[in-house]
């Protein structure tokens, strides 16, 4: 049951289903259509983290719910304390306003970290420009293109632009290793850099992305 949520109902629980980098194919909204008419209640559900909910799963149909989107290209959210859906815009490829490919990075950070357990919940977001569709200081981890990468932690811009790419998923990866070690269990980012102070915590960003 780690993927599905308990309702109200007695027996019934909600699904979410993963976008990539906040897309759909049109295959992939054709199959959420029949697992909703075939497994819930026939309707779904937009989430903040651009996923699509299913309710109304009966628990008897998990393992046949599973394998269904294991054979439609389609990925269940992880519940619980994990990185949850990276969120993003459209991005360079489509918008004119787009300066970073924004689906790409989320995708690449699910990549590396989709799913992954931690002391409490996270959440990152890309924006492609400094339009800010996405808000992404709302989010725990927020990038926005500016002729380069704006990080923000938790709505606060701690670092200078940073240029390329690489260096972008280094700092990504050293902060969820950073929470993953540090935080103590229910404790988000923002309680973490409180506790610690954002120097301490920055100095050991710092150097585990020039390691």
């Amino acid at each position: 049951m780690k993927n599905f949520v308990r309702q109200r109902q007695k027996n019934f629980y909600s699904m979410r289903v993963k976008s990539s980098g906040g897309e759909f194919t049109a295959a992939q909204l054709g199959a959420i259509q029949t697992l909703a008419e075939t497994f819930g209640a026939g309707k779904v559900r937009l989430t903040s983290r651009q996923e699509i909910s299913i309710p109304f799963i009966d628990e008897k149909s998990f393992v046949d719910v599973e394998n269904f989107c294991a054979a439609h290209d389609l990925q269940i959210c992880a519940v619980g304390s994990t990185l949850k859906s990276v969120t993003a815009c459209q991005g360079c490829k489509i918008c004119r306003s787009g300066i970073i490919d924004a689906p790409k990075i989320a995708r690449e950070i699910e990549r590396r970290h989709g799913g992954e357990l931690l002391p409490a919940k996270f959440l990152i977001g890309v924006t492609g420009c400094p339009n800010n569709c996405m808000k992404v200081e709302a989010n725990d981890i927020g990038i926005k293109g500016a002729g380069g990468y704006k990080i923000y932690f938790c709505g606060e811009e701690l670092l200078p632009v940073v240029r390329d790419e690489e260096t972008l998923y280094k700092i990504v990866d050293a902060t969820l290793k950073f929470f993953g070690e540090h935080a103590n269990k229910g404790e988000r980012l923002k309680n973490l850099l409180a506790r610690i102070g954002h120097e301490d915590f920055m100095k050991n960003i710092l150097n585990e992305v020039t390691r």
